[in-house]
């Protein structure tokens, strides 16, 4: 077991509950590897380690596999094998490895929130949402002494939060419809939660989902909906994306941070980058993702000026619906920084084309009054 100021990293055989109503268990730590069996919300899982965000685990009916940490909820901290940061300083290098002789892959700003996924000696490997970016000195890192508690969403249109995990025990409140409430813990089909107020009680697993249940399914269901297949793309070019209501529950989820945003589009060609394919640290982020061969859609990533929207923030974006860039609705990481990205400013990147500018990016242009969302 590993101790960072006092705080320890993971331990085999650490007790996970499943919070999603239902999860795949994957054969390699990947969403798209096979599925080799599913979960439920309440279930009991081991976790018997990790790589990056993803929980290698065991089910009580002996079905070994992957599952990503966010479908889970470990009630004993000190055990987690992922711990939640934050940089307390500004300019903070990331190395491809635990040694401040190999490659520089980027940079963290100050407050840039980060997962710790391993440590080695006085190196932390960090993640910048889920991408795993590479390693900073420990010191560096303001590790979180107390869990980050996972979001959920009740979903019944009147809720009762119980005094204890009972069907009969008596009601402390009644909660509306589409109200967030933090997963303590889970004993019996009920949810230990924190009130936004600060009261605890117990919900029924079946009237709430969580936060993160709730994005898979609106991305799905988003890509599904208005993301046209390649092939197709020249005939529907000005296809309009998303309109808000496809979001509207991330929304309610999610703190407003402006409606006044302006945002263009990069690419990794020579000339939103400057940098030719094969040359020195060409694609990866300002904070070390790495962007080579990844299109939009395969991953989200957004430039922002940190001052307004920390580093390693999960964001949504919203156009207006009669802009033909509502395409691009959706979630993002803030994992980039740029020069000419400042302010209520945000980039977004849409894909490799090798040294050659994307058509889309250049006719991108400037939308205006873009809706942002601060959703953790």
């Amino acid at each position: 077991m590993l101790c960072i100021n006092g705080i320890a990293f993971g331990e085999e055989n650490t007790k996970a509950v499943v919070i999603d109503r239902m999860v795949n268990i994957y054969e390699n730590p990947q969403g798209n590897s096979k599925a080799v069996g599913s979960a439920g919300a309440g279930d009991t899982l081991f976790v018997i380690g990790n790589e990056g965000k993803w929980l290698k685990i065991s089910t009580e009916n002996g079905i070994h596999g992957w599952i990503h940490s966010q479908s889970v909820l470990i009630t004993d901290y000190s055990k987690h094998p992922i711990k939640e940061g934050v940089a307390n300083e500004d300019c903070i290098y990331v190395y491809e490895l635990p040694d401040p002789n190999s490659l520089l892959k980027g940079a963290l700003g100050f407050t840039s929130k980060v997962s710790i996924v391993a440590q080695k000696e006085k190196w932390l490997h960090i993640a910048v949402g889920d991408e795993v970016v590479g390693w900073v000195p420990a010191q560096h890192i303001t590790v979180a002494a107390t869990p980050v508690y996972p979001k959920a969403m009740i979903v019944s249109d009147k809720t009762n939060v119980k005094v204890k995990p009972e069907y009969n025990s008596e009601t402390m409140v009644e909660i509306e419809k589409n109200t967030i409430v933090l997963l303590k813990d889970y004993k019996a089909d009920y949810f230990h939660v924190i009130l936004t107020d600060g009261q605890e009680g117990w919900i029924h697993k079946y009237q709430m989902k969580t936060v993160h249940e709730i994005i898979e399914e609106k991305n799905k269901s988003y890509f599904t909906k208005h993301v046209v297949p390649s092939e197709e793309k020249n005939k529907n070019e000005n296809k309009s994306g998303a309109a808000e209501d496809d979001f509207e529950d991330i929304k309610k989820a999610a703190t407003l941070i402006g409606k006044d945003f302006t945002a263009t589009a990069y690419d990794l060609s020579i000339a939103s980058c400057g940098k030719a394919v094969g040359a020195k640290n060409r694609g990866f982020t300002s904070t070390g993702i790495d962007l080579n061969g990844k299109q939009w859609g395969d991953i989200m990533v957004v430039s922002v000026d940190s001052k307004v929207i920390p580093l390693g923030s999960k964001i949504l974006v919203l156009f207006k619906a009669d802009d033909w860039r509502s395409k691009y609705n959706g979630i993002y990481i803030a994992g980039d920084t740029g020069g000419g990205v400042k302010a209520r400013t945000i980039d977004i990147y849409l894909g490799d084309n090798g040294n050659k500018q994307l058509e889309e990016v250049k006719k991108f242009g400037r939308g205006k009054d873009v809706e942002v969302y601060l959703i953790d």
